[in-house]
């Protein structure tokens, strides 16, 4: 369930907003029809649609979405986070999709424009975020498998905590070889919904199970470790280096991950981007080389991982306190610039008011 929150509504209390619980009444809309091509951005009342049984993305999938942050300033105005890059993105998932490309200028807009709206629900800093869902359907009526000729884009705001508060413990993964999420050029880089709502299956039983989280492998060999989750992954190595997997087709270029590697090769670490097996992953935490695991993404933001299991295996990374790992300094960093307490030299962070 849901809870409306209207213009009049208190704020809940941080570390009681969960992620999702509360959506804002309001909410921005967009249209594209064929011939015209975009219209400008609208705030409007939060409301149901009337799809046609026919539409198209209920019967083949034509949805795309995104997820985005806009914080509250220590100086007490709003920013977004580099909603950029999740537009650029945006349009990749569309290209993908054979669905219309947004124009950036009209995407940035949309979030700027309800974020300003709905600027009472963005909480103040170090509290949480305003999370914003935009979210791309294709709406026409037909049968047959193409593109559509209409679409309906919408946003969606919520006041939300961190998925991982730095005072929770590291997750455990499981690492499947019951499931993949994507094949190689199967779109596993598109944000599109099919590649979540796969991932639901395996996740659901890896819980049952006690653990946290999905470590999913590549389709071929089940040996190359791909994401964690929804989440992009990232190794310390004992020799100060960091590893990530490349984008490789299979996995999503995260907006996080992107800013993960610019900050950390800012502080002179060296970065690779490589595939990585999920035996040099176990030998590396059983030998020592593997001192750290950490997860990226805009809804979990950074959280560290405690342990691997894979095949009845349980490889237990080092336990240290989550401020004093790298995983933490980036944290602590990145927030830090998202609220407006350190100096934002990259321009990561765009004022909406």
């Amino acid at each position: 369930m849901i809870e409306m929150l209207s213009a009049n509504s208190p704020l809940p209390t941080a570390g009681s907003l969960g992620f999702g619980k509360y959506i804002a009444d309001h909410i921005a809309i967009c249209r594209y029809r064929a011939g015209d091509g975009w219209s400008e951005p609208q705030v409007v009342p939060y409301q149901d649609f009337a799809l046609n049984p026919c539409a198209l993305v209920l019967h083949y999938g034509q949805s795309i979405y995104e997820g985005l942050k806009a914080y509250r300033q220590m100086n007490g105005s709003i920013a977004l986070f580099r909603p950029e890059r999740n537009a650029a993105r945006f349009r990749a998932s569309a290209r993908r999709m054979a669905m219309a490309e947004m124009p950036e200028r009209l995407f940035v807009q949309a979030m700027t424009d309800l974020t300003r709206h709905q600027r009472h629900l963005v909480p103040d800093p170090r509290s949480g975020s305003l999370y914003l869902r935009p979210v791309m359907i294709a709406d026409e009526a037909a049968f047959g498998v193409r593109r559509a000729s209409s679409y309906l884009f919408f946003v969606v705001a919520s006041p939300v905590d961190d998925l991982y508060r730095a005072d929770g413990r590291g997750m455990r993964l499981r690492a499947t070889e019951d499931y993949t999420r994507a094949t190689a050029k199967g779109g596993g880089d598109a944000k599109t919904s099919g590649n979540y709502g796969r991932t639901i299956l395996a996740l659901d039983e890896a819980r049952a199970d006690g653990f946290d989280n999905v470590l999913w492998l590549d389709p071929n060999g089940l040996d190359l470790i791909e994401e964690a989750g929804i989440t992009n992954v990232f190794l310390r190595t004992s020799d100060r280096r960091i590893l990530t997997p490349p984008l490789n087709g299979r996995i999503l270029a995260g907006v996080t991950r992107e800013t993960v590697i610019a900050q950390s090769r800012r502080w002179g670490l060296e970065v690779e981007e490589r595939e990585i097996s999920i035996t040099e992953l176990a030998n590396g935490i059983l030998n020592g080389k593997v001192t750290e695991v950490f997860m990226t993404g805009t809804a979990t933001h950074i959280a560290p991982v405690a342990s691997i299991s894979w095949r009845e295996n349980e490889y237990r990374l080092p336990d240290a306190p989550f401020s004093s790992s790298l995983a933490g300094r980036l944290s602590i960093h990145i927030r830090d610039v998202q609220t407006g307490i350190s100096p934002d030299p990259e321009g990561w962070m765009t004022n909406v008011e």
